[in-house]
């Protein structure tokens, strides 16, 4: 199950000691749902604090609304961030 991917993913990306995983964001895009890992930025943004993307080969993911909801719930269960996103883009 695709569910049980990421998560797996997710318990890979937290051990990191490259770049720290803060969480993930989820982009709503209609009935599709664009998924991407989110990192600390330590130095590409002069001492913004803010979260940046940083690419890797899993980025992004597109799942439905369905599995966005089953894949929000095993995040709470694990005490893991995420943001949910539906910008209107013209």
């Amino acid at each position: 199950m695709k569910i049980e991917e990421i998560m797996t993913k997710v318990k890979n990306e937290k051990m990191r000691s490259d770049k720290m995983f803060t969480g993930i964001e989820f982009n709503v895009r209609g009935e599709q749902v664009v998924m991407n890992y989110v990192y600390a930025d330590y130095g590409s943004c002069e001492n913004t604090g803010k979260d940046m993307y940083m690419p890797h080969g899993r980025d992004p993911e597109f799942i439905s609304e369905e599995e966005m909801n089953m894949l929000i719930q095993k995040l709470r269960d694990k005490s893991i961030g995420y943001n949910i996103r539906k910008d209107d883009f013209i």
